[in-house]
């Protein structure tokens, strides 16, 4: 398949070798910060890196999954918590959406922010070709089927743990008013 030659070609592993560098490395607050500051300087001065970064996050639809995802995951979390007796009677359905929808903008801004600054760092060692390469790869019916098959995968599994760690916190806030 496309997506098999690619991932086994010269581009592929490397910028699957450079992106877990970058996401391991930005679980430090500071690599993180760093990372944000290099996207936003990379914006501002209207380097085409970022043109070529943004075309990838772009291709693979990062910021609105991302988005969508985050969201999504805080519904269930707010679901397992009521499910679980952890929200007060006057917190329905509705009310929970309401809530979960007021952080859609927050959720956006510190979304687009680690995932420019994640792509900056993740692909500096690629060579302008080689990020081209793969923002072509993205934008393939086979990037995009398995960037969809991806985000429905990690979809399912956060809105899952979401809700049951929802569950979680609603039995240790019974627990606590015993």
């Amino acid at each position: 398949s496309l997506a098999t030659a690619f991932f086994e070609g010269p581009v592929g592993p490397k910028a699957i070798e450079t992106e877990l560098e970058a996401r391991e490395a930005m679980l430090d607050e500071e690599v993180d910060r760093a990372a944000r500051d290099m996207a936003d300087k990379l914006r501002e001065d209207g380097d085409p890196r970022y043109d070529l970064v943004l075309a990838f996050a772009e291709a693979n639809d990062l910021i609105d999954s991302n988005v969508s995802g985050a969201l999504n995951a805080n519904l269930q979390f707010f679901r397992g918590l009521a499910a679980g007796g952890g929200l007060g009677p006057d917190m329905d359905e509705a009310g929970i959406l309401q809530e979960v929808w007021s952080q859609e903008s927050a959720v956006r801004a510190d979304t687009e922010g680690w995932v420019m600054g994640f792509l900056a760092l993740a692909y500096q060692p690629l060579a302008d070709e080689e990020l081209r390469a793969y923002v072509e790869f993205s934008e393939s019916p086979a990037g995009q089927e398995l960037n969809r098959a991806m985000f429905a995968a990690f979809d399912q599994m956060f809105n899952d743990i979401s809700f049951r760690l929802g569950g979680a916190v609603a039995e240790e806030l019974a627990g606590q008013d015993l």
